[in-house]
């Protein structure tokens, strides 16, 4: 085992650098970077069986252990479609699965020939509510035993499922250039950030920001959240009319400012040294991202305020300032496809509406625009988002 003194964890300040030269890289006609999309996706497409009875509830991280080579394969296709920021297949994996899920995602940028320091790797951690099953991701934690001792039980709860995963992803967020982090091909397995994802609840929410910025093993560890919403409450029961909601509940602009209170403090982002590199929303149609971006000109949070100004491509381009905040990177945007997953038959379907296609340029020409225009400094997808629709997002960034 390593000394201390041997340890150099990754300082977050770096990240947000790296964030802002991908955006600003020489012909980008819009100022983002692009994530990669939907995992499960390509697997399934491969003709893997990602059910839980097939999985044991791990979703892709399964096809970690029994076809490694299809997960490295899905990788080098997103790296291949130009994506500057890779996540790993840990969405759902075990303890004992993630270390091996985060080297197939070294060993795929190593056999790529792809320069570590032009892309960004991140371990995605899923919510509690993933390991539930039922798709109450999408739902919150009402019809669960999750709240029914009390919201400080939920916390507690919340803390031990999120702490126990963070831990396996450690050893990786250290810079060394030892020998004993090296693996069969030679290059080192390290990440850049940890991204909890489609998280639906604020408490979850607010548990996940405490733990990153108070707890003193995570304080140096580079994270971001990412948020997952439903449409505005509409008829008698709105409480907050023409609004979107987290999926648990509670208007998006409030949860970003809380979170980015805890994160930053109220008034000044020198109050802590570890708020979240950016705040995103993932897994919802497309069609709900403009109506969530333009709820957050409510926050009142001095680091949302500098985000939340419309400004045209152009001028964003030819602003450096507006490429990266000192602290934190902005918004993060990637939807699912707009099809609808029906928790009942385990399927997907496209509704009438969803006429775009992300795998088309079309798609990406008509949401690109304004949602960069509307604060997004990081574009995706999720859910039924191949390759070939980052290929299509990545063709339309780069004009």
């Amino acid at each position: 085992m390593r000394s201390e003194s041997m340890k150099v964890p990754l300082r977050r300040q770096a990240v947000l650098d790296r964030v802002a030269v991908l955006r600003s890289r020489t012909g980008r006609r819009y100022p983002c970077a692009v994530l990669d999309g939907g995992f499960a996706t390509e697997l399934e497409r491969m003709g893997h069986d990602l059910s839980a009875g097939a999985t044991g509830g791990e979703w892709s991280a399964a096809i970690v252990r029994t076809a490694p080579d299809d997960v490295q394969r899905v990788h080098e296709r997103f790296l291949e479609a130009g994506a500057d920021i890779l996540t790993c297949a840990t969405y759902q994996a075990s303890t004992e699965t993630i270390p091996a899920a985060v080297k197939l995602l070294g060993q795929a940028i190593d056999r790529m020939g792809i320069d570590t320091s032009t892309v960004l790797r991140a371990a995605s951690l899923g919510p509690l509510a993933a390991s539930l099953g039922d798709g109450r991701e999408y739902r919150g934690y009402a019809d669960t035993s999750v709240f029914a001792n009390g919201t400080e039980a939920a916390r507690c709860e919340f803390r031990r499922f999120h702490e126990t995963r963070l831990r396996q992803c450690l050893p990786f967020l250290e810079e060394t250039s030892s020998e004993m982090d090296r693996f069969e091909s030679g290059a080192v397995s390290a990440l850049d950030l940890v991204l909890f994802e489609t998280i639906p609840d604020a408490v979850e929410a607010e548990t996940i920001t405490l733990m990153m910025t108070h707890e003193p093993a995570f304080e140096n560890i580079p994270w971001a959240i990412s948020l997952q919403c439903r449409p505005p409450q509409t008829g008698l029961e709105a409480t907050t009319p023409s609004e979107p909601q987290l999926a648990g509940g509670g208007p998006v602009s409030s949860v970003v400012d809380r979170l980015l209170s805890l994160g930053f403090g109220r008034n000044s982002e020198s109050d802590t040294h570890n708020g979240p590199l950016f705040i995103g929303f993932n897994c919802c149609p497309p069609s709900l991202i403009r109506p969530i971006l333009e709820s957050l000109h409510r926050c009142i949070h001095p680091l949302a305020r500098q985000l939340t100004q419309p400004r045209s491509p152009v001028a964003m381009r030819n602003d450096a300032s507006t490429v990266a905040v000192s602290s934190f990177a902005g918004w993060a945007v990637y939807p699912n496809s707009g099809e609808v997953w029906d928790p009942s038959t385990k399927r997907w379907g496209r509704p009438a509406s969803a006429a775009l296609d992300p795998s088309q340029e079309s798609f990406w020409q008509h949401h690109v625009p304004e949602w960069c225009v509307l604060g997004a400094s990081i574009i995706g997808g999720c859910c039924r988002v191949g390759p070939e629709a980052i290929r299509a997002l990545t063709r339309v960034v780069h004009g």
